[in-house]
């Protein structure tokens, strides 16, 4: 466990993390944000809403967060490189990984910032899983059960409580 830190210490900046940790930080909206839009086929236009809906919502950050900090700098983080490989896994491949790389999200904001920061990118990561679910239909319905199982997968992984709010 770490020591307690100063009331100026706590905003939580990428510098908190090794250079390792970062990298699984940063990647991790990334990672839930496209196995949720590879969890069922949304068709050409869907696939494009839903990767045009991830990378939007990564750029918007969350100015209302306690870890907007982190957020803005995650969100300032050139993740090509994990994007072009995610987009090459098979759907159950991407929904194993995003929950193995959530329960470790949850080990390093642990390790390295204060629990509302952890908290709050969490949910971060979360709201990108509900923004990229909502963005085009399957099969009729807003959000589908694949991309629904795998949004309970990652609230659990993330160990929180409720995940995103979706219709």
């Amino acid at each position: 466990m770490r020591p307690p830190r100063k009331v100026s210490e706590t905003v939580g900046t990428q510098f908190d993390f090794s250079n390792d940790d970062w990298e699984r930080v940063a990647a991790a909206p990334v990672l839930v944000g496209m196995a949720v839009a590879k969890a069922e086929r949304s068709g050409f236009f869907g696939s494009i809403r839903e990767t045009r809906s991830l990378l939007a919502t990564i750029a918007d950050g969350a100015s209302d967060n306690p870890a907007r900090g982190l957020i803005a700098e995650a969100a300032a983080t050139d993740t090509t490189a994990d994007f072009e490989a995610y987009k090459v896994l098979t759907p159950d491949a991407l929904a194993t990984d995003a929950e193995e790389a959530c329960r470790e999200l949850s080990r390093i904001l642990a390790d390295a910032v204060e629990p509302d920061i952890a908290d709050g990118y969490k949910r971060w990561v979360l709201s990108v899983a509900g923004a990229v679910a909502e963005a085009a239909k399957e099969q009729g319905v807003r959000v589908s059960m694949g991309e629904l199982e795998v949004i309970v997968q990652v609230t659990k992984a993330l160990g929180l409580s409720q995940g995103p709010a979706v219709s």
